[in-house]
């Protein structure tokens, strides 16, 4: 469809998809996940809200809750819970895919020199293979192994072979030309974007680690209902 032309439905369809909601809503299932299923199935922004309010309205209107105030808050640290295991899901994914672009940087670490092509790869590869053992085997104490290979690697990277030259140094008669004077720019903090790159990729890490640590910190009986091992 057109981003342009507005998307057209029959209250019938309307009602259906309210329904539809409804029961999601019923089931447990969270507003954003909700969200995200009937993205694929409104594509019309306005529409989607519009349904989406009258999901939410009239669970929220007509719902009476009789919950005990334990079972209200057990269910609100299970939602707690739900939100901190989706986002370190979330996070190992792109951290796995962060060590993937790390191995393909290696081509760029070449034209730095031999040793920092080497330890880009090998920081890469460690990243890349023990996530993928994460998400496979569900070894997510793995986490912590991840994170301080990578920075054990980093810092002996600098000590071992310091901060590398900049990337075209083959071309230091051209840079000196006045109207090449962006490029020697860009040349002169070559070493300081490839470093920058592998802190950001520390952070990350170390951010990834953050979320495990406040899983660890939940009641084993909470961890098991969101994630049996």
């Amino acid at each position: 469809m057109n981003e342009n032309q507005k998307e057209v439905m029959t209250d019938a369809e309307k009602e259906e998809l309210i329904e539809f909601g409804k029961g999601l809503m019923a089931k447990g299932n969270l507003p954003s996940t909700i969200r995200d299923v009937f993205k694929s199935r409104v594509r019309d922004r306005q529409l989607r809200d519009e349904i989406l309010a009258q999901v939410f309205k009239v669970n929220i209107t007509k719902k009476v809750d009789h919950r005990t105030d334990a079972q209200k808050a057990e269910d609100l640290a299970m939602m707690k819970a739900r939100h901190i295991f989706s986002d370190f899901s979330d996070q190992n994914k792109k951290s796995f895919q962060l060590g993937i672009f790390t191995i393909l940087l290696t081509v760029v670490a070449l034209l730095f020199g031999i040793p920092f092509a080497i330890m880009t790869f090998l920081q890469g590869l460690i990243v890349t293979m023990i996530y993928a053992v994460i998400r496979k085997k569900k070894a997510y104490h793995l986490v912590r192994g991840i994170v301080l290979a990578f920075l054990g690697l980093m810092v002996a990277e600098i000590l071992l072979f310091g901060i590398p030259d900049p990337l075209f140094a083959w071309g230091k008669d051209v840079l000196s030309e006045r109207r090449t004077g962006l490029f020697k720019i860009f040349n002169q903090v070559t070493p300081f974007i490839y470093l920058g790159y592998k802190l950001v990729v520390a952070i990350l890490l170390t951010f990834n680690l953050s979320l495990k640590v406040k899983f660890d910190k939940l009641p084993e009986d909470v961890r098991y209902k969101i994630d049996p091992l």
